[in-house]
């Protein structure tokens, strides 16, 4: 798949190379979201949790992704860099992945701890975006964000639903066999995706913040 960045029409190389990155970050993001968004709840019965665990873990997950944007643009501007901010919150979140992996992999968890991992994972993730959009925001040309964020997640959107439907395609064939294996492959999955989007966003060129 070739990104085509042309919808940007930008004659800087720097920022080719920026857009070109963002949409593989994009791509691999997408990815992660399919293995994990909608196996949480899954997850969480299979160590027993109860539908106060699951009441739980939605309204935290929501609390924690909008909590965190409240301050999250004053820390971007505060910090002045936007790339090392995004940059080192996706890495954590990406690692946040890890502790569920090994849960699914030695079938042990306590359904509570396992909460606190989602909301880490949603707070995580909440916190990077608008550092993200910012830096988006000077790449992309005012008049061409429509077009081009139109594209983007119009590909993105899609892989996530292909990915939402393999890994629901893995959870049949292998949870027939070994439910926990399954959930491990998920988690690991997603690991791995999110770490390729880091290294794509490592790539990205950051204008001054004006």
């Amino acid at each position: 798949m070739k990104p085509d960045i042309s919808v940007a029409y930008s004659n800087d190389e720097k920022v080719k190379r920026s857009l070109k990155a963002s949409f593989f970050d994009g791509v691999f993001a997408s990815g992660m979201i399919g293995f994990t968004q909608e196996y949480f709840t899954p997850f969480l019965l299979l160590i027993g949790g109860t539908a106060r665990h699951v009441g739980i873990l939605n309204a935290l997950h929501n609390l924690a992704a909008s909590l965190t944007q409240l301050k999250s643009a004053d820390l971007t501007a505060y910090l002045r860099y936007r790339k090392k901010m995004f940059n080192f919150i996706v890495f954590l979140q990406a690692f946040i992945l890890l502790p569920m992996c090994l849960a699914a992999l030695y079938c042990f968890a306590s359904p509570f701890v396992f909460i606190s991992l989602v909301v880490f994972f949603a707070g995580f993730g909440a916190l990077a975006l608008p550092a993200w959009g910012s830096l988006m925001s000077d790449l992309v040309p005012v008049d061409k964000r429509g077009v081009y964020f139109g594209w983007r997640n119009k590909i993105t959107g899609l892989i996530t639903v292909l990915v939402t439907l393999l890994a629901g395609l893995i959870l049949n064939e292998v949870g027939s066999v070994n439910r926990f294996a399954a959930f491990a492959i998920l988690f690991g999955s997603a690991f791995i995706f999110r770490l390729a989007s880091w290294y794509f966003l490592t790539r990205m060129h950051e204008p001054a913040l004006k």
